[in-house]
């Protein structure tokens, strides 16, 4: 059961700055990942592969297998006017989107501010604490184990040469279920099946 490129993968994890905080952690309930499709840092992706269900392990990720490290030419001055026509009020520490890219706030000063387009942890060596809780290898076990990543209910999953997904009336009537529609027929489809969605919607009785 050791993991392998493509394989659906349930992990807890803690991850941290190398010397200082804590950025990410899972608790108790497993995120459900892909390995090997580029749906993870370069550093995790890599040391994910050959482990097996219930086995634990430290990893030290340095920058150029995380986010990168820091380009000084990320960060930019903006006039305070671009800002005010978007109807965004910048603050230090808020993160804004400039023309769909986002950007952390680092000052303002003068009528012009100062933006960093680096991600927040860009230059950070980091640390991972992973437990493999399952894996899965089966292409009918990836496609349930990734639909309920994004729905709790009202999803059917099936796998015949292609993805077969019935969404039912409960999960389409979800506030945010065409966000997750995509997202999960994205994942699928990293997978290198064709998907089929149907959604179901039930008479009155």
């Amino acid at each position: 059961m050791a993991i392998e490129a493509g394989d659906v993968v349930a992990i807890r994890l803690v991850g941290r700055i190398k010397g200082g905080n804590k950025f990410e952690e899972t608790g108790e309930k497993p995120a459900i990942v892909i390995v090997g499709k580029r749906k993870l840092i370069p550093g995790l992706d890599s040391a994910l592969l050959g482990m097996e269900p219930g086995q634990k392990k430290t990893v030290e990720i340095p920058p150029e297998k995380a986010y990168g490290n820091r380009d000084p030419n990320l960060v930019k001055l903006i006039p305070m006017s671009a800002f005010k026509k978007a109807g965004i009020n910048p603050a230090p520490g808020v993160i804004v989107e400039i023309d769909g890219f986002p950007a952390r706030v680092l000052s303002v000063s003068g009528g012009r501010v100062q933006v960093d387009f680096n991600h927040e942890l860009a230059g950070k060596t980091l640390v991972f604490d992973v437990e493999i809780v399952d894996v899965y290898k089966k292409d009918e076990d990836k496609a349930k184990a990734l639909a309920s990543k994004y729905f709790e209910k009202g999803i059917e999953v099936k796998a015949n040469g292609e993805f077969q997904i019935e969404a039912k009336e409960d999960a389409i009537l979800d506030r945010k279920y065409l966000d997750k529609k995509v997202r999960l027929i994205t994942e699928l489809l990293s997978l290198g099946k064709p998907v089929r969605w149907t959604e179901v919607y039930e008479p009155n009785k």
